[in-house]
């Protein structure tokens, strides 16, 4: 049996839905959303170890590099970085293991949850803090209830340690960070190690379930479903699907919308299509998967089959403001690219063109100084041949 297994990263679902550390899971096969945040992670932490801005940037895959160079160097403390360790939530003690490998942890016991904190500084009072770095669009709970900082905060102060505050630092797609930060006592470890202890058994428990070979008591809701990888399994999602498949009886909609008169049937019906949308979004990614390695063809003639297609995408907004400078002057480029940080071909196209400029000659500029360049995408659809 192949389960999620229970993570300090993880420790929220794991609260809400201790079944999701049970049954049985999918391969993280990884995003490109999920890379681009383990770049800027990596930047990160070149930036707290005091590797000066531009060797940091050196090391970061060049379609990420963009994105990490909007982030200011003075706003990244000093400070420990990427260090591993092990937490027992058993005996309520700890091992640090320092730098490893990414998350290449030994062998644990099976009270034994591994973490690796992204930093961990001290401030001009000399606090110390225990920070996580979150990037793109997602969105941290509140820190003086997140399971990960609870668990990291632990780490550290079982292995002899001293933590003032946790906080989450969230990047902004424009460099920006904001900080979420709650200051902490022994009072606040105590009731976190509890807090890890019991998620913990209840984790074993849904775990003895599963083994019988029955179907734990699941937990579904938006905060413990979107990254969990047990959908397939999940016995809430099953029932979902199974419904998908039955066919309607007359007056079907007429029928549904007697049951939903009462406030907790919509409620239920509510979260019930949100997981029979997801589950189609899931048979349709698979379909597209197929069409891509084996187009189909429809009952009405047309085929299912990927098509590829280039478009131009201004990937160096700063640049391009600098040719629209030189091209059509300041006040074009001020209105065009907004502090230099975002703008597109069609806006570029547009300004120019009401500026009296020569729109082909700024586009092939932008392409030389490779502010603009040709994005290819892929996309599957249903098309006559």
């Amino acid at each position: 049996m192949s389960f999620d297994g229970l993570s300090a990263s993880g420790g929220d679902r794991a609260q809400l839905c201790p079944p999701s550390c049970a049954l049985h899971a999918e391969k993280d096969e990884g995003t490109v959303h999920s890379e681009r945040g383990t770049a800027i992670h990596a930047y990160l932490a070149d930036l707290a170890s005091g590797i000066p801005r531009d060797e940091a940037l050196a090391r970061v895959a060049p379609e990420y590099r963009d994105a990490c160079s909007w982030i200011n160097p003075d706003d990244v403390p000093r400070g420990l970085v990427e260090i591993a360790y092990i937490y027992d939530v058993a005996t309520d003690t700890a091992r640090c293991l320092g730098r490893i490998e990414h998350r290449k942890y030994p062998r644990c016991e099976p009270s034994e949850i591994p973490c690796t904190i992204d930093l961990v500084y001290s401030d001009d009072g000399g606090h110390d803090t225990v920070r996580d770095w979150k990037t793109g669009h997602e969105r941290p709970g509140n820190p003086a209830t997140a399971m990960q900082l609870a668990l990291n905060a632990l780490a550290v102060s079982r292995c002899g340690g001293t933590v003032d505050a946790v906080e989450f630092a969230i990047v902004g797609n424009d460099g920006g960070i904001d900080i979420a930060r709650h200051d902490i006592d022994d009072w606040q470890l105590d009731a976190w190690a509890d807090a890890w202890r019991e998620t913990w058994e209840r984790v074993q428990e849904a775990r003895a379930v599963v083994a019988r070979g029955e179907m734990p008591m699941v937990n579904p809701g938006d905060a413990q479903c979107q990254y969990c990888r047990c959908k397939p399994s999940c016995p809430a999602y099953a029932t979902d699907a199974r419904a998908l498949a039955v066919p309607l009886p007359a007056n079907w909609l007429g029928t549904f919308r007697a049951e939903i008169e009462s406030d907790e049937s919509a409620a239920t019906w509510w979260t019930k299509i949100a997981r029979m949308r997801e589950i189609l979004d899931a048979f349709e990614s698979a379909l597209k998967e197929r069409a891509a390695l084996r187009p189909f063809a429809l009952a009405d003639g047309q085929v299912v089959s990927e098509r590829t297609s280039s478009r131009d995408k201004v990937v160096r907004p700063d640049v391009a403001y600098r040719v629209l400078v030189d091209t059509c002057g300041a006040a074009v480029a001020d209105a065009t690219c907004p502090a230099m940080r975002e703008t597109t071909k069609g806006a570029i196209e547009k300004a120019v063109k009401a500026a009296g400029g020569d729109v082909k000659l700024v586009l092939r500029m932008m392409r030389e100084s490779k502010a603009i360049e040709s994005k290819e995408s892929k996309t599957v659809e249903a098309r006559r041949t």
